[in-house]
């Protein structure tokens, strides 16, 4: 009888632990960096550097030329800092003359000193281009 009672008492005890509310999680504080601000957000779930930035109450618009440290794939964990780098695509164009060169010729059906025009110069046109990339 005494052992039924122990088992009884051990199986009430075993199924009084298992109704117990499972642990909630802690949550996952994430710093994001960008446009001049540091904010922290709680994240619930684990994801992705880039499903974070995809959240609208992260309110971030990414440019196509902008860089994000640590990489999008990176997996978020606690205490990580995000930052978003703006980078903005500038171009200058410079046009600059290039005098054409004169060619001699030697031909023996000309007379010593005598010179002959056979094609008219022009000077030509250099386009050069300078692309700048302004971060922040």
């Amino acid at each position: 009888m005494r052992v039924k009672i122990l088992f009884l008492t051990l199986f009430l005890i075993f199924v009084a632990a298992a109704c117990q509310p499972a642990e909630e999680e802690d949550a996952i504080y994430v710093e994001l960096q960008a446009d001049g601000r540091l904010r922290t957000f709680a994240i619930d779930s684990p994801m992705t550097v880039s499903e974070f930035l995809a959240q609208s109450e992260v309110d971030v618009e990414l440019g196509p030329l902008d860089r994000i440290q640590p990489p999008r794939f990176t997996q978020i964990y606690d205490g990580l800092r995000i930052t978003v780098r703006r980078v903005e695509e500038q171009q200058n164009c410079e046009q600059r003359d290039i005098p054409f060169e004169r060619q001699v010729v030697l031909n023996e059906g000309l007379a010593p000193g005598e010179e002959r025009l056979v094609q008219a110069g022009q000077n030509g046109i250099e386009e050069v281009c300078f692309r700048y990339y302004i971060v922040d």
